[in-house]
């Protein structure tokens, strides 16, 4: 059976609410279309982060995918019930990694196994058009005296 995992950012509780209502919101969500194998919550960056890894019932490739993104965004919208929540991230297991399972890459984890290029972005350089001026060789004593150094006071 296909691996899933979820992580989602929670940004705070909704008043009176639980801390324990996120994780029971989030898997209970999950528990009503598959199996929930394990959950725990994680801080990443400093905040606070539900992961729950689940088995979706096998058919095609991404009928798997879609299910477990369906069944993602429904338990996103259990938790936004008792929290207010960040990212999403949908990951499925392929070869004993995680690579992110989204709409374009089809879980593809960026190109690496199909030997795709992963395009870039570029970025054009404009030109600027204030003239380049040396700095000043005043010293500062100098500069400090005839009040050159005084910032403008903040309108």
């Amino acid at each position: 059976m296909p691996s899933f995992q979820t992580r989602l950012k929670i940004t705070g509780l909704k008043p009176g609410n639980p801390p324990e209502a996120v994780m029971a919101a989030a898997v209970g969500a999950l528990e009503t279309r598959h199996h929930v194998e394990s959950n725990q919550l994680e801080l990443a960056g400093g905040v606070p982060q539900l992961n729950l890894r689940f088995l979706v019932e096998p058919t095609e490739y991404s009928g798997e995918n879609q299910q477990a993104r369906e069944s993602a965004a429904m338990m996103r919208d259990a938790v936004e019930r008792v929290a207010l929540t960040g990212a999403l991230t949908v990951l499925r297991r392929s070869r004993g990694r995680w690579p992110r399972c989204n709409r374009k890459a089809q879980c593809s984890g960026a190109g690496s196994s199909t030997g795709e290029r992963v395009p870039r972005r570029r970025v054009t350089m404009m030109p600027t058009t204030a003239p380049i001026t040396r700095p000043s060789t005043t010293p500062i004593s100098e500069l400090a005296q005839n009040g050159s150094l005084v910032a403008d006071p903040v309108k």
